[in-house]
Order: C-alpha cells, then sequence, then structure tokens
C-alpha cells in the first residue's frame, strides 16, 4: 500500500513540475521577452494539464462505478478559482488606491468581469487593444486565462456527457474530442487576419479551447491505471529520446515563435499544444529523464504554486518598476521575484490550501462566516494569527471594494486618438511611399527609352516649405537625404513630422514591435532595395535586447550604412538597460550612433503622452526636427 502511494505521489510531482516548468515560461516571457518571446506558449500548457485532470475526474469515477457529483466538483474547483483571485483583485485595487492612483483606471469592470469569470469576452467586446493597455493597462489584464478556464470548467461535465456516457468507449471519446480540438485550432486559424488587432483570436474561448480539449483527449488515452511498469532498455532508450525530443521542441519554439508571427495563430499555438501533449504521454513513466528532471523539489514547488504565482505576476510587473526607476534593470527583476514569491506564498497558504482557517474569504458559506466570527470574539487572547489576518483582509476588503467603486474606466480618451493618429500616420506613408516608388519607376523608364532622344524640359524646382526650428542648410540636407526609418509604433505616432521634414523617407513602422523581432522586416527592406544609406532606428520602448540581438540586427542593416540608434525616453522598466544596449552597440561599431532623446526631452513632460510613451504632436514635431539636427551635425 505505501508502494503505490509513493507511486502515486511521483506521478503528481511530475505535473507539478509541467505547470512549474510553464510558469517558468510565463515569467520569462514578461520579465524577459527579449530572451523568451515564446514563453506566452506556456498558457496552452497549464489548459493542457487542466483538460487532462479534469475530464479524468469524471472518467475515472465513472469506470469505478461512482456516483458523479457535478455540483460538488463545480464547487471545489471555483472555490480553488475564486478565492485566491479574490484577494488578488482588493489587494490589488487598494494598493493602486492608496500608493499607485495612476493604475485606478481600468480596474472596475476588468476586475468585476474577472469575478464573473467573463473578463476575456469583456476585453474583446470592449476592444481592449494594444491602445488601451498602453494608455489604461488594467492590473487585471491576464485575468483572461482564469475566465477561460472558468468556462471550460463549466463546459466539461458538458462534453463527459456528449462525447462518453452515450456509449462509454474511450476511443470514439477521443475520436469526438479530437475533431472537436481540430475544429477549435482551425477556429483560430480562420479568424486570424493579417495586420489586424488579434485581440479576439487570442482571448475567445473558441479560439483557445483547443489546448483544454486536447487535455480531455490525454484524461481517455491513458490507461485508467498509471502504475509505472518497469522498462526495458530499447523501450527506456525510446521514450527518453521522444520525450527529450519534445522537451527540445517546446524550448525552441519558446524561444523563436513571436506572438506578433502568423504562423504562431494559423498552427504554432496547435503544434505547440501537440509537442507538450506527447511530451507527457512520453515523460509520465518515473524512469524516464525529463520525468526525473521536473520531479526537482524546484519545479514541484513552483508547479504547486504556479496558479498563485500567475495571479500576481503581473500587477507586481505592471506597478512595480515604477517605484523603482533609479534601480537598474537586474535589481528591479530580482526584487520583484522576491516580492512575487512572498505574495503567492501567502495566497497559496491561505486561500489555496486553507492553512488558517479564516472567517471570511475563503467560502460562502455565510452560516460558517457568523459562527467563525463568533468563536473569535469569544477567544480573548487566543487565536490572536487568525484575528490578525483576518482584520487586514477586511482592511483589503474595504480599501479595494471603494478604489473598484470610484475607478475611472478610462484615464482619457487618449488611446483612441492615438489609435486613430496611428492608422492615418500608416496610411499616409503607405500612400506616399507608394507614389515615390512609382515615380521612380517612371523616371528609370524615361532614362532608358532612348540613348540620343532628349527629355523635354521640365521644371524640377521643388518648393521646400520651412520647418520652425531647422536652419536652411539643415531642411536642405533632410529634403534631399534617402534614408531608412524602421521603428515600433513610437515612431508612427511621429510619421507624419518625420514625413514632412524628411519628404524622400521610407518609414517602416509596426505596433508593438521589438528589436529581436525584426530580422525578418529588415531582409525584406533589403530585398526590395528599401534599406538606404542612413538608416534611423527607434525602438526600446516595448522591450530591451542582448547585445547579440543589437550586433544581429546592426549586421542584418550592414556595416556599410550609417546607423543611427534614437534612445527611448518611455517609462519602463527596461528602458534604462535598452539604451545602455544602444550605448554600447554604438561604442562597439564605427557606423552606429546614437541620437540623445532621452536626455533632450527629459525636461519636457509635455511631449509625451499619458501613456509615457508615445510623443503628443508637439512632442513629434520637435523629434523629428532634432533628428534632423543630430543628423546635419553627424554627417
Amino acid at each position: 500500500m505505501k508502494g503505490k502511494a509513493k507511486q502515486a505521489s511521483q506521478r503528481l510531482a511530475v505535473f507539478d513540475g509541467y505547470k512549474g516548468i510553464a510558469i517558468i515560461s510565463i515569467l520569462g516571457y514578461y520579465f524577459y521577452q527579449h530572451i523568451l518571446p515564446g514563453g506566452y506558449l506556456a498558457v496552452n500548457f497549464f489548459l493542457l494539464v487542466a483538460g487532462f485532470f479534469n475530464m479524468r475526474h469524471f472518467y475515472l469515477a465513472d469506470t469505478r462505478g461512482l456516483k458523479i457529483n457535478t455540483w460538488k466538483y463545480y464547487k471545489k474547483r471555483f472555490k480553488r478559482l475564486f478565492f485566491p483571485m479574490l484577494a488578488m483583485i482588493i489587494s490589488t485595487a487598494a494598493i493602486i488606491l492608496i500608493f499607485a492612483r495612476d493604475y485606478l483606471f481600468n480596474i472596475r469592470n476588468m476586475g468585476v468581469a474577472s469575478l464573473l469569470f467573463v473578463n476575456n469576452f469583456y476585453q474583446i467586446f470592449n476592444e481592449q487593444s494594444y491602445f488601451v493597455h498602453a494608455s489604461n493597462p488594467s492590473a487585471f489584464t491576464h485575468l483572461w486565462y482564469v475566465a477561460l478556464l472558468g468556462q471550460l470548467l463549466l463546459l466539461t461535465p458538458i462534453f463527459f456527457k456528449l462525447f462518453y456516457t452515450w456509449h462509454r468507449n474511450p476511443a470514439i471519446a477521443i475520436n469526438m474530442m479530437g475533431i472537436l480540438t481540430l475544429v477549435s485550432a482551425a477556429t483560430m486559424a480562420y479568424l486570424f487576419k493579417d495586420g489586424q488587432d488579434p485581440t479576439n483570436v487570442y482571448y475567445n474561448l473558441l479560439t483557445r479551447a483547443f489546448a483544454y480539449t486536447m487535455g480531455n483527449v490525454l484524461a481517455f488515452l491513458l490507461p485508467v491505471k498509471l502504475e509505472s511498469h518497469p522498462l526495458n532498455r530499447p523501450q527506456k532508450i525510446l521514450v527518453n529520446t521522444l520525450g527529450i525530443l519534445a522537451f527540445v521542441l517546446l524550448f525552441l519554439m519558446s524561444k523563436f515563435m513571436y506572438g506578433t508571427q502568423a504562423f504562431a495563430y494559423r498552427f504554432g499555438m496547435f503544434l505547440y499544444t501537440l509537442v507538450a501533449a506527447g511530451m507527457v504521454v512520453f515523460t509520465i513513466h518515473k524512469q524516464t529523464l525529463i520525468n526525473k528532471v521536473l520531479s526537482w523539489p524546484l519545479f514541484t514547488f513552483l508547479g504547486k504554486r504556479s496558479y498563485s504565482y500567475y495571479l500576481w505576476y503581473y500587477p507586481i510587473y505592471l506597478i512595480l518598476p515604477n517605484y523603482l526607476r533609479s534601480w537598474n534593470f537586474t535589481l528591479t527583476n530580482i526584487f520583484q521575484f522576491v516580492l512575487l514569491a512572498i505574495l503567492a506564498e501567502i495566497s497559496y497558504q491561505l486561500f489555496e490550501q486553507d492553512r488558517i482557517k479564516l472567517p471570511i474569504g475563503q467560502h460562502f458559506n455565510w452560516s460558517k462566516m457568523k459562527y467563525q466570527f463568533s468563536i473569535l470574539k469569544r477567544s480573548g487572547n487566543v487565536l490572536m494569527n487568525v484575528k490578525v489576518i483576518t482584520g487586514i483582509y477586511i482592511f483589503f476588503l474595504l480599501f479595494g471594494t471603494v478604489a473598484l467603486a470610484i475607478a475611472p474606466e478610462k484615464r482619457s480618451s487618449n488611446e483612441d486618438d492615438l489609435q486613430t493618429l496611428i492608422e492615418k500616420n500608416e496610411a499616409l506613408v503607405q500612400t506616399k511611399q507608394a507614389a515615390e516608388t512609382k515615380n521612380q519607376s517612371n523616371e528609370t523608364k524615361q532614362e532608358n527609352t532612348s540613348d540620343d532622344s532628349q527629355a523635354p524640359s521640365q521644371d524640377t524646382t521643388k518648393v521646400i516649405n520651412n520647418i520652425e526650428g531647422l536652419e536652411q542648410d539643415e531642411l536642405l540636407f533632410a529634403n534631399g537625404l534617402d534614408i531608412t526609418f524602421i521603428g515600433d509604433s513610437t515612431l508612427l505616432a511621429s510619421a507624419d513630422h518625420f514625413k514632412a521634414v524628411f519628404p524622400k523617407a521610407i518609414i517602416d513602422g509596426e505596433v508593438g514591435r521589438q528589436l529581436f523581432n525584426t530580422y525578418g522586416e529588415v531582409n525584406y527592406l533589403q530585398s526590395e532595395g528599401l534599406i538606404m544609406n542612413t538608416v534611423v532606428v527607434m525602438l526600446g520602448s516595448n522591450g530591451t535586447f542582448t547585445d547579440g540581438q543589437i550586433d544581429d540586427f546592426i549586421e542584418a542593416i550592414g556595416t556599410d550604412k550609417s546607423i543611427y540608434f534614437i534612445n527611448s525616453n518611455a517609462n519602463r522598466s527596461w528602458v534604462t538597460d535598452a539604451n545602455a544596449a544602444i550605448l554600447r552597440a554604438s561604442q562597439k561599431y564605427g557606423n552606429v550612433q546614437v541620437i540623445d532623446w532621452n536626455t533632450y526631452s527629459n525636461d519636457h513632460p509635455e511631449w509625451i503622452r499619458e501613456d509615457e510613451a508615445h510623443p503628443t504632436d508637439e512632442g513629434a514635431r520637435q523629434l523629428s526636427v532634432y533628428v534632423a539636427k543630430e543628423l546635419f551635425r553627424t554627417r
């Protein structure tokens, strides 16, 4: 009997290990996105494991002839999700109200929608796009996953009845659940459109269910009894090889599958989930190498607490760096990880494990709550730890409720203005660049029609409008300069002003762009002959980058080009690190220089929007003029 218990413990340990590496991947994505840009894929691993265990609950009960109590299942699962989330929401809201009122916006409806497990649909229906999160960030954005999981938990008993109970043949259930999985993945691929905001595709139940239903498939696929019979040498070599291969493939996808790639939506996320399912199958045996590695205490410790880590990481990531601006990137992240570990442990012990029985915040039983309060009232100096924790919880509950009640949903209409401006500027630069390409083509044809013929005399005099802040020689220089701009939405927000100063400019900007996922675009521009001798780069407001990544970027553009990096003035935790990497590159390469916009704009807060990243119209004008002056000065 003890041997069986030990065996079960080992099997469960590897599942905690799966969740442990999943939460490490998600943290890596947010805190070190330039190193692990595909870490967001690990959400699918969470859904896979959840789908396995929840369907397995019903399948095992049925095979053992036990009565299935759906209400008890719902109560247990939603209690586990709801109360830790409630504690995080009210605590975060209270902290924001007291210490960080800049983040009071956009939390009420997001918080309430989260507690009702509809956060994902709220974000879809309210078009919570990149622009909304840039101007009105919410500490509860990440709770879309908890809402999605809650919806899938509701559907699990229905799936079980629809796909199993009427025939009780696991093979048929596997086929039917497999079809449902393929339909969900195909829906994601179909609904994703290049160049459009992927919010609907990313958050939608229909498009994200495939990871959970693939876990349902595993629940029927794996045998009822998972005893680990000893493997012979050939079997051990086979499952170890396949398990290691799956693990390596998952790592490579986490390393190279960017969330901005169309491939991620059309097939990549499904492929990741399929490989993850394969890894579970090939590493569930306790004799496999990956099983032994993932059963290490570090991974199982994090896996058991992964839900609490998931709840708390985003509020910390969003809010805390603004109070550590004098710290460097590494120290800021270390402090955030320490605080995350503390808060996640408190959440896990109090609201997942109920280590200390509180009268409030752990259950919905009104009679039980009154009884517990009466016990505390009569206990005198006994149970002081329970009284203190209960008092703290009530404090956060009161202040958190007030915060949610008074929180405005928008800081301003700034994000709507920003989105309109960027869309207008995208159309502006595309139209002008297409016209210029056509004109260049016509001029080439005219030049090649005949060596002897003379083109009619034309007036080639060009009227150059004055630009406030530029001297005549600076303006003439900028007007005649062949130049390429590569950047993110901060470049697009300034594109109209750059085009006015540099009429011959090729402007290539993309919302959310980071340096590490720009190589493909640089190669495309090279192939089209759109990389001019002067290249200005405006990246860093969305994330930092390593020295190796910036080296590769410079090599892709060409060491024969004059490259100017505009450093960032965005109020983001990684900006200091990104600007330092740019400075190191300028010291390493003779063709690379820094345009120090960060210092130049430091005393002009009116040049930056409320999102503390994108320039205002005056800021964009000043930026274009400053760039022209710097290019002229260093020509």
